[in-house]
């Protein structure tokens, strides 16, 4: 039950996010694109949205919709930075 409460809270924040920027920040483009990248690339424009967005944590809220119905999930974006490892 701690786990749903969590995630509700997560998924409040009124800050939006471009579906492109989301995108782009999972990682390179195809072929070289990340599972996760794949996953969303692969699904029609309708099948999914972005409905919460928070920029201190990096959490974003997406909700995908199928034959099974909907399912949320919350993916906590990586951090990007222009410094050579």
């Amino acid at each position: 039950m701690a786990r749903r409460v969590e995630e509700r809270r997560r998924c409040i924040s009124p800050e939006g996010l471009s579906k492109a920027t989301f995108l782009a920040m999972l990682g390179p483009p195809p072929p070289d694109a990340t599972a996760t990248r794949a996953y969303f690339e692969n699904l029609l424009d309708e099948q999914w949205e972005i409905f919460s967005f928070n920029a201190n944590t990096r959490d974003v809220c997406v909700r995908v919709t199928s034959a099974f119905g909907d399912r949320t999930m919350t993916i906590t974006l990586p951090y990007l930075s222009n410094q050579k490892p």
